[in-house]
């Protein structure tokens, strides 16, 4: 399959997340979110980018995303399911992980789910600093299906 020609406004937009000046200086990694659009190749760019971070990239020396955190994600959109809908934020966390965020789908609560190598971890989050762990879910690179225990959880288009 040939890959996805990277717009120029990626590249404006991977500008924006790496320059320091993108972060205020109060602003932990948790905040510096990237609101990406629903389709599967614009989330798939939102990787790509995650891609060209640095170490410090926030200013305040965050490590950037593991490469092989960055793959699993990858490969979680490339094998997403359909009828489900697509996180609305993607973005580095603290610990070198990719966290994607499904906000407002749910009266139920929000759903973050942290992307390590080969591991996703599932919590939802209600009003009030209350979660709920959804589980550890393993997606290595040879598999080639969606995880089954997530599509349950994850919100319908």
């Amino acid at each position: 399959m040939k890959p996805q020609p990277i717009r120029q406004n990626t590249f404006d937009s991977a500008r924006r997340v790496a320059a320091e000046s993108a972060f205020p200086q109060n602003d932990s990694t948790y905040n510096n979110v990237i609101d990406v659009p629903k389709e599967r190749t614009q989330l798939l760019n939102a990787i790509i980018l995650l891609r060209t971070l640095e170490d410090d990239w926030n200013g305040h020396g965050a490590l950037r995303p593991h490469p092989k955190a960055l793959d699993t994600a990858q490969k979680f959109i490339t094998l997403f399911p359909f009828g489900k809908s697509f996180p609305n934020k993607i973005y580095p966390g603290p610990d070198r992980s990719v966290v994607m965020e499904w906000t407002g789908k749910n009266e139920e609560g929000d759903i973050l789910i942290t992307i390590v190598p080969y591991l996703l971890g599932a919590v939802k989050v209600y009003t009030a600093n209350r979660f709920e762990d959804l589980g550890d879910y393993d997606l290595l690179p040879g598999v080639a299906s969606f995880p089954q225990p997530i599509r349950e959880f994850l919100p319908s288009e």
